[in-house]
């Protein structure tokens, strides 16, 4: 059998130890300032695209991969002796699922296996740690590629927002829902459903308050967690620590919950480009 290698994209919001761990190839989407493009997680960093929004009072514009680019990464693998299993950021979310499958078309048949994660951020992440686990366990990408489809709808990602200033330059909000929430000081709890992203919740007050209530809403409402691990992943705060605080405090009200681990993740570029700075997500897997 043939060795497996796990490729996904840079929005999975992988950690450096996460990607060495599990040995994962990455292909990077594109992030535009203004003329300028570069690739996420390789020569942009976050706070260099909140800068421009800062600045300009516009997001960053955002690029699916290329057919070529998975092409190239693919061939890459196969020419190797492996196998591919590639899960990147959900078909309803990017083209980047729509590249992959259409890069598979000029390879060999079978070598390259496309899972539909119909997430973002470590809801794609905790699927390439599940491929990777499985991986060292010596399933086949066939194998692997089954198991996932069947973890997708269990997956659980949502963030809350600390303002909503980049909901609605990304057009994902009014003007009048923009002012209003900085006057009722209104933090949206965001979720991925089916495949979409949506606010499902509003909380109210200063942001540290709304985390905890945001903390104790997802505890009390996971059913039959899956303790393999946790992820809670933020979006930097530039020229602060008070994300690290924020994750620290969120870690310590999961830590009863007997996880096997707690990771701990950045957003990159393109996520952080439409929620913000200081966002904070849990993400899980359900049972």
């Amino acid at each position: 059998m043939r060795k497996v290698k796990i490729v996904t994209d840079s929005t999975a919001d992988l950690s450096a130890e996460l990607v060495e761990r599990y040995d994962v190839d990455i292909v990077p989407l594109a992030v535009h300032l203004g003329e300028d493009e570069y690739k996420d997680g390789v020569d942009i960093k976050t706070a260099d695209v909140f800068a421009y929004a800062d600045k300009t009072k516009t997001l960053p514009k955002t690029a699916a991969a290329s057919v070529a680019e998975f092409e190239e990464t693919f061939k890459k693998w196969i020419d190797n002796d492996c196998d591919v299993v590639y899960m990147g950021i959900g078909s309803k979310l990017s083209a980047t699922y729509m590249s992959a499958k259409l890069a598979t078309e000029s390879l060999p048949e079978g070598r390259v296996q496309v899972v539909d994660s119909l997430n973002l951020s470590t809801g794609i992440a905790l699927l390439v740690c599940k491929a990777g686990d499985m991986v060292k366990e010596g399933k086949s990408a066939d194998e692997i590629a089954a198991k996932l489809n069947e973890i997708v709808p269990k997956v659980r990602a949502g963030f809350v927002v600390d303002v909503v200033d980049y909901l609605y330059m990304g057009g994902r909000c009014s003007a009048m829902a923009n002012f209003m929430a900085g006057v009722l000081k209104l933090r949206p709890r965001l979720a991925v459903k089916d495949g979409v992203i949506l606010s499902d919740q509003k909380y109210r007050g200063t942001y540290e308050r709304c985390l905890m209530q945001y903390t104790k809403d997802i505890i009390g409402g996971m059913v039959d967690p899956d303790k393999t691990r946790v992820f809670i992943t933020r979006a930097i705060t530039p020229g602060s620590d008070l994300g690290d605080k924020d994750a620290e405090k969120v870690h310590a009200e999961l830590e009863s919950l007997g996880f096997g681990e707690i990771l701990h993740t950045e957003a990159g570029c393109v996520i952080s480009s439409h929620c913000g700075p200081r966002t904070l997500g849990i993400l899980y897997i359900e049972n």
